[in-house]
């Protein structure tokens, strides 16, 4: 499954990419042009992978052998979010699909971040900024950040 829009790519499977609602990835999209009209334009792409997928790219890009719930690739006009629903959902014990897509959706909007060229300290407080912002129109709940 696909879901173009004009900042923000998803791709992956099906019950993968319908765990945030389409209406949330269009705000998502709102956030990024908002980044690229401060810093820099780009696009940036999210795909759903396997624990296995993930893994290969770990082990190929950064020589580690783990899975991670999220890697990011940065390039000059675009950058790419490879992220793992199983392993988040393995990594802190989640079988409720609302408290998923909520840490999902947590995931991909600190890793929105990591895919802009800015310091460590504006990625920080650019994401606690944006989630404190979205926070109710994305229905996220804040309580463990």
């Amino acid at each position: 499954m696909t879901i173009e829009l004009k900042y923000l790519n998803i791709l992956g499977y099906k019950e993968d990419v319908c765990i945030i609602e389409e209406k949330k990835y269009e705000i998502i999209n709102d956030i990024i042009k908002g980044i690229c009209d401060k810093y820099e334009s780009k696009i940036i792409n999210i795909i759903y992978v396997s624990a296995k997928q993930i893994q290969v790219l770990n082990k190929k890009y950064r020589k580690q052998t783990y899975k991670p719930t999220v890697l990011t690739f940065q390039y000059s006009d675009f950058a790419e979010i490879y992220i793992c629903i199983e392993v988040i959902a393995q990594e802190i014990g989640l079988n409720n699909n609302k408290d998923l897509s909520n840490e999902v959706m947590l995931y991909i909007l600190y890793s929105i971040t990591n895919c802009f060229d800015i310091t460590k300290e504006i990625k920080e407080k650019l994401y606690f900024d944006i989630v404190d912002e979205y926070k109710d129109i994305l229905d996220i709940n804040t309580t463990n950040l």
